[in-house]
């Protein structure tokens, strides 16, 4: 078999719309292979995110039974389901995160701004989208 990447597109239950689809199924069951005909790429990289908040919010260790039941409850919800809602108490912080990388992002277009114009390999009159 090839090692190439498989060029395949699905109709992405979770986007609504034709989308690039994963390589494989992400595991050996039903849902794995639901998910193979149904999930796109991009909504299965949300997932992996979404994933990281549950294991982290909840403290969860998917090594447990217990905990990997809940997972692919959740999954099953977030993909199909009306999606899997974040813990309450979480929103907050990833919105927090989420504001302070923009910001972080921000300080730094205008620091590498200031050096290049400071250098002169800016012109002051043009804009920095211009310029890049």
């Amino acid at each position: 078999m090839s090692s190439e990447p498989v060029n395949r597109t699905v109709f992405c239950e979770k986007f609504k719309k034709q989308l690039p689809g994963l390589d494989e199924p992400p595991f050996d069951s039903e849902l794995g292979q639901r998910i193979f005909e149904h999930i796109s790429r991009d909504a299965w990289g949300l997932w992996i995110e979404h994933c990281k908040i549950l294991l982290n919010e909840y403290r969860l260790n998917p090594a447990t039974k217990q905990d990997q039941e809940f997972l692919v409850k959740q999954m099953e919800e977030y993909f199909f389901g009306e999606g899997a809602a974040l813990p309450r108490r979480n929103l907050t912080s990833v919105w927090r995160y989420q504001i302070k990388a923009l910001v972080k992002q921000a300080k730094l277009q205008t620091a590498i701004w200031r050096v290049l114009h400071a250098k002169r390999f800016l012109r002051p009159e043009a804009s920095c989208r211009e310029q890049i």
